[in-house]
């Protein structure tokens, strides 16, 4: 995936500048994915989430969003002394060396303990 520029030129050819994106599809990982863990937790606490695969491979790497922003490259998600703020939706992208990969969505929920 990225933004790349075409410029087609020639003899007897009309040229132009194209910018675009190009997207290369790869076949998915064939694995189901679930996330294991406690996805609720309160202020000042640690939720600890870790992926399972049906189909695990040493070479899987591992992407955590929180919406759009990747916050950890790590095998299991660890939020340390969680805020209200870490509550959200999350995805999990499991990815092979080809491009390929599955995902996961899920819920974090964070409840302050001394306004419940």
């Amino acid at each position: 995936y990225g933004v790349y520029g075409l410029v087609v030129d020639g003899e007897d050819l009309r040229w132009e500048k194209i910018d675009g994106v190009i997207e290369v599809c790869v076949p998915p990982i064939a694995a189901d994915i679930s996330v294991v863990g406690n996805t609720a937790g309160l202020v000042g606490g640690t939720l600890t989430i870790t992926p399972q695969l049906s189909k695990p491979q040493d070479y899987y790497t591992y992407k955590w969003y929180r919406g759009d922003v990747l916050v950890s490259i790590a095998d299991e998600l660890t939020i340390a002394n969680a805020t209200l703020a870490d509550a959200g939706n999350y995805t999990l992208r499991v990815c092979d060396p080809l491009g390929g990969y599955v995902e996961k969505s899920f819920t974090i929920t964070i409840t302050d303990g001394n306004n419940s």
